[in-house]
């Protein structure tokens, strides 16, 4: 009977498994069987009997023995230099600014650093793949070790990135703020870029060929020809592009994303193109050679109802595939089906 409770409990948030565990004396001593995943401050659960099946806690004073998920903010009166091997995210908080050289565990795989810190991480375990940057001082990033994969700049980074990426880096995401020049700056290793919102440097022979996934942000809305490499099969268009995309998609590209304010002409799409993603619904005609749409409903002016499902029918070759997701992520329409 406890398998089938226990069963039923991984199908449940954190807060509807503990209801669900509190009926009666019989099903509480089951707490201590089942983990909770939801990001918790270890000052409310420190005294709950079943204090160690949590996962992922904001430390306070000790740590659950199965943690896995560890975030430490304060410098004072922690244990930030007994991080338990059991620990594989790792997040050092606001106001967290001590040497953490030979501190971390070798089962950590992901790290992620805030503000005001500004040690050393040339020394982080190799285990570390995954590594988000959050500094506000004006200091050169340190030198990253070449065991990161997964780098992410984080919204308040905007400093040179000169000699500064290993090429051991796959996967490059820059944060909000960042609006620096990067031409040489990144390595041939990285495939997928992402730009953050304010980012508005040149494009023009500053992308290594090796990216194949790309996202613009926001505020970037002056794309010219020959800018995009012709090794992107994926591309992210920013929030605010609305301009016409005639000469500007290279034939190499398969999937595009257009944001919410997108209202250009998708008539001159290379025909390599096959899979769309507009993040509203947008009426424009789809090219025969696309065979996926995908469409996000965020309006709350006009219902999603019969008619505004047909006006996309009207839109779409036979042939092409589509789904509709709501606000809440939701599919409400798939394939001439709609679901209310």
């Amino acid at each position: 009977m406890d398998d089938v409770i226990i069963c039923i409990c991984h199908h449940l948030d954190d807060e509807h498994k503990i209801s669900f565990l509190s009926t009666c004396v019989g099903m509480h001593k089951i707490k201590n069987m089942v983990f909770y995943t939801k990001k918790m401050h270890g000052l409310f659960i420190e005294y709950l009997s079943y204090f160690d099946q949590f996962c992922n806690i904001i430390c306070y004073s000790k740590f659950p023995k199965f943690v896995t998920h560890l975030q430490i903010d304060w410098t004072s009166t922690m244990p930030c230099y007994d991080i338990p091997s059991t620990v594989t995210h790792l997040r050092f908080g606001y106001q967290f600014n001590l040497d953490i050289v030979d501190r971390i565990p070798s089962s950590v795989r992901f790290l992620s650093i805030g503000p005001p810190f500004d040690k050393s991480i040339k020394h982080l375990p190799t285990s570390v793949t995954y590594l988000t940057i959050n500094t506000l001082h004006s200091e050169p990033v340190s030198t990253i070790p070449s065991s990161i994969t997964h780098l992410t700049l984080g919204p308040d980074f905007n400093q040179s990135i000169k000699n500064r990426i290993p090429p051991s880096v796959t996967h490059l995401t820059f944060g909000r703020s960042f609006n620096q020049q990067i031409k040489n700056y990144i390595p041939n290793s990285v495939t997928h870029l992402i730009f953050g919102d304010k980012f508005d440097q040149q494009l023009h022979d500053c992308i290594p060929r090796s990216v194949t996934h790309l996202q613009i942000g926001a505020a970037f809305n002056n794309i010219v020809t020959d800018c995009i490499p012709l090794s992107v099969t994926h591309l992210t268009l920013g929030g605010l592009f609305n301009k016409s995309i005639k000469y500007l998609i290279p034939s190499t590209v398969t999937h595009i994303t257009f944001n919410k304010y997108f209202r250009g002409n998708i008539k001159h799409l290379p025909t390599t193109v096959t899979h769309l993603i507009f993040r509203e619904i947008y009426g424009v005609i789809i090219p025969s050679s696309v065979i996926h749409v995908t469409y996000y409903y965020r309006s709350k002016k006009v219902r999603f109802d019969v008619n505004l499902h047909e006006y996309i029918l009207s839109r779409l070759s036979p042939n092409t595939n589509y789904v509709v997701y709501n606000a809440h992520d939701r599919v409400i329409a798939q394939n001439r089906n709609l679901y209310l």
